[in-house]
């Protein structure tokens, strides 16, 4: 039978679907609700019902458990591959699967929930006490709505505000005020500065927003409004904390600067065979030769794709099939090691001879040689979560046999001793280089996308689970960030050298950046195409490691972007995919993996059409 919830929320949207109710009539009508289950001695604290606004493109279910009693207890926390969440793509846990809790101490469970689609269901969270063997089941009546979006909020505030340059104004600035996940709204929050240098934009009050999704806790540092100007020959204007109550005016002046544009030439244009794209892109130290791997995001095909390398004239090299695509590439010193779908892993020397070959017996998806390239980690090999080879010959050096998860990143400190890895359901382990032993293992709700060290072997990683976390060398939680605009992506580097700009894109349309200590120091749209939809490709991004130059590729529009380290476009291009249209879906399309030069001469970009293309600034 159809709960009275549903009901309400069935009723309530089809009311706003014609205009009969005001947002914020939906929301009130059904809020959210605090509520307490015990077992045992632990009292399990959470809300239900719960509803997810269209304001929202994922959010966190918060479990706080305090134990009441006088002795320890240890409590098994639900799975979240065993709860059912239809109207959701990802339930991920962010935490280890059990927690300790002395008498009188409360600690809290999160789970980071998508919100793609309008749906309601019964999430069915499992408690276990260990020492007992009791349990209870904590369900939440969840219901995803997405609708209303940010344009059916009452504009009840004002922004504004005069763009100049020193002391000119900058007539015809575009300046878009953004929410604080930043979606592209329709109608958008824009205006053109006038002749004067002054813009002003009507917004709802942050009040409305609070109103809107209700009292419960959220994983945002805040709810507020962000802004970017952008004038061509110009810096990226940013300003956030943007916070106006209902009926007040903000004024935000910004300043910019003028920037140097520099145009570049197409050197080459290199077109293969295969239904895969160019997945990655990697040079060489020198920029002189650069090797790229075909692959494909899902549906996977099962068809053969190949390594090529190839110098910066665009002169190919040498070419060597695979059996099947390879989403693990890793080109160092001379070497190359890939990890394919066809269950080898491979290690090429720099004439593209096989140097060792390595049957994993299952899929593989990472790859990663040490400085020197002498030792390859990689997983999983052989029914081991991952293994340490020696590159030349492929003979394992040691296994390591963790949690149990596949292996899908990689990195080597800059000494080789230490080598942090994540796996498929969030574990991330800090393995000591020469043995295998793990250090420490932290949870942080998936896999990471990209996976950094800083000098001071702080770690840096984020994907799906939608938080950047960081931890320092002994595993202590520096920092999180929660990205309120979807899943983070890869890139070849994220992070600068100095550690303090590390930058990413987002499956929604933004480019991030933050300082090593988690502050935001921009963020942005992507910017847009003529015509039709443009997000950051799979894995096409880098951070130059002087961190002056940002080279960013994306989706949907085949467009490459060259930023500098504030965020401010210097150019970009866009190229026409080479495939009929509607031959191809839009989860492989556009560019899929850039490299930049340190100097920011030379651009490189593997795009989904098997193309490979080098452009040189003129």
């Amino acid at each position: 039978m159809e709960s009275v919830r549903s009901i309400l929320c069935r009723v309530a949207c089809a009311l706003l679907a014609e205009g009969a109710l005001h947002p914020a009539g939906l929301w009130a009508s059904v809020p959210d609700a605090p509520i307490t289950v015990s077992v045992g001695a632990v009292e399990i604290s959470t809300y239900n019902p719960v509803t997810i606004t269209g304001l929202e493109r994922d959010t966190s279910l918060y479990f706080d458990l305090r134990n009441t009693g006088l002795a320890p207890v240890t409590v098994k926390l639900p799975d979240p591959k065993q709860v059912q969440h239809p109207f959701s793509e990802h339930l991920f846990a962010l935490k280890a699967d059990e927690i300790r809790l002395g008498p009188g101490e409360m600690q809290t469970a999160e789970y980071m929930l998508s919100n793609e689609r309008s749906g309601s269901a019964t999430l069915e969270f499992r408690f276990e006490l260990v020492e007992t063997k009791q349990q209870t089941t904590v369900r939440i009546e969840a219901s995803s709505l997405d609708t209303p979006q940010w344009h059916n909020l009452v504009k009840t505030a004002t922004v504004t505000g005069t763009i100049t340059s020193g002391r000119e104004p900058i007539a015809d600035a575009e300046v878009t005020v953004y929410p604080y996940n930043g979606p592209d709204v329709r109608p958008p929050f824009r205006a053109r500065t006038d002749s004067s240098g002054r813009y002003s934009i009507d917004i709802p009050a942050v009040d409305e927003i609070i109103d809107a999704m209700g009292s419960r806790r959220f994983p945002y540092r805040s709810r507020d409004y962000f802004l970017n100007v952008e004038k061509s020959g110009h810096s990226l204007g940013y300003a956030d904390g943007i916070a106006p109550s209902r009926g007040e005016t903000v004024e935000k002046d910004l300043t910019l600067s003028p920037v140097e544009t520099p145009s570049y030439e197409l050197v080459k244009e290199i077109s293969t065979n295969g239904p895969h794209g160019y997945w990655w892109v990697q040079p060489n130290e020198g920029f002189t030769r650069f090797v790229a791997v075909q692959a494909r995001h899902p549906p996977e095909l099962n068809q053969p794709g190949h390594v090529i390398m190839f110098d910066n004239s665009g002169t190919v090299l040498w070419q060597r099939e695979t059996l099947n695509e390879c989403w693990g590439l890793h080109y160092q010193n001379q070497r190359v090691a890939a990890g394919c779908h066809d269950e080898f892993v491979y290690v090429l020397d720099s004439s593209g001879n096989l140097m060792s070959q390595v049957s994993a017996r299952q899929m593989n998806r990472e790859v990663e040689l040490n400085t020197n390239a002498s030792r390859l980690f990689t997983g999983p090999v052989n029914f081991q979560d991952a293994a340490l080879l020696d590159s030349s010959t492929g003979q394992t050096l040691w296994t390591f046999r963790g949690p149990r998860e596949f292996l899908r990143n990689s990195r080597f400190n800059a000494s080789g001793q230490r080598i942090i890895a994540g796996f498929g359901w969030g574990a991330l382990s800090m393995l000591d280089g020469s043995s295998g032993r793990e250090l420490w293992r932290r949870y942080i709700g998936e896999f990471p996308m990209f996976l950094e060290f800083d000098s001071r072997e702080n770690v840096y990683a984020a994907g799906k689970n939608r938080f950047v976390f960081s931890y320092d060398a002994s595993g202590n939680l520096r920092w999180r960030y929660r990205i309120p605009n979807g899943t983070a992506l890869a890139g070849l580097t994220n992070l600068d050298a100095s550690g303090n700009l590390l930058v990413f894109g987002s499956q929604r349309g933004m480019h991030y950046a933050l300082d090593g200590s988690g502050n935001v120091r921009w963020q942005r749209r992507v910017p847009k195409p003529a015509t039709g939809p443009s997000w950051p490709g799979h894995n096409a991004l880098q951070v130059t490691r002087n961190g002056r130059w940002i080279v960013a590729g994306l989706q949907g529009s085949n467009m490459v972007v060259l930023f500098d380290s504030n965020g401010s476009v210097l150019w970009s291009y866009t190229a026409t995919d080479r495939r009929p249209a509607g031959s191809y879906e839009d989860n492989h399309s556009g560019v899929l993996a850039v490299a930049v030069s340190e100097d920011a001469g030379t651009i490189v970009a593997g795009y989904a059409d098997s193309t490979i293309r080098i452009f040189r600034r003129k």
